[in-house]
């Protein structure tokens, strides 16, 4: 529990820092205009992070419509490291787990995203899970009714690869 909290207590207030405070260049203005008005990004669309970003904007809609919507990728962002470290604790102890994901979370990539409107946050969200479930389910240790209800939640994520980005599947 100690090194994912401390990786969302490292990343959180940098990525809020540095969060884009309106709209950014790509495709910014059309996803904060699909979630302001729950309708569809250009192809293939995005709607379950359509309504997840309805949902957290609405949480911090006194911060405005881009800053609100870009919260989503920096909760995830952060939720995303969180759970690396979670599935590095196992191998590389508490402190090599809390930098390897601080130093994967501040990668240029992982922090642009995190930290502008876009899918890609809350997509590596999704794979990260992906990766935890899928250990979780195939150690030899777990419990076999715990093994069948990850596995379970596996395929539910996977499932939810398809409305939310397809890149979760990669």
């Amino acid at each position: 529990v100690f090194a994912p909290v401390l990786t969302m207590a490292v990343l959180f207030p940098a990525y809020l820092a540095t969060a884009a405070p309106d709209l950014t260049f790509w495709d910014a203005s059309e996803l904060v205009t699909a979630v302001r008005t729950l309708g569809i990004p250009h192809p293939p669309g995005a709607p379950l992070w359509v309504l997840v970003g309805r949902v957290v904007s609405g949480l911090f809609s006194a911060t405005g419509p881009a800053r609100a919507v870009t919260m989503l990728s920096v909760l995830s962002g952060t939720a995303a490291g969180a759970v690396g470290a979670s599935l590095l604790r196992p191998w590389i102890g508490t402190r090599g787990a809390v930098v390897a994901a601080v130093m994967a979370g501040t990668m240029t990539t992982v922090w642009s995203n995190a930290t502008e409107t876009e899918v890609y946050a809350l997509a590596l969200l999704a794979s990260a899970l992906l990766l935890l479930v899928g250990d979780l389910a195939g150690r030899a240790s777990t419990r076999p009714a715990l093994r069948h209800r990850a596995r379970a939640l596996l395929v539910f994520v996977a499932a939810l690869a398809v409305p939310l980005h397809l890149s979760v599947l990669v």
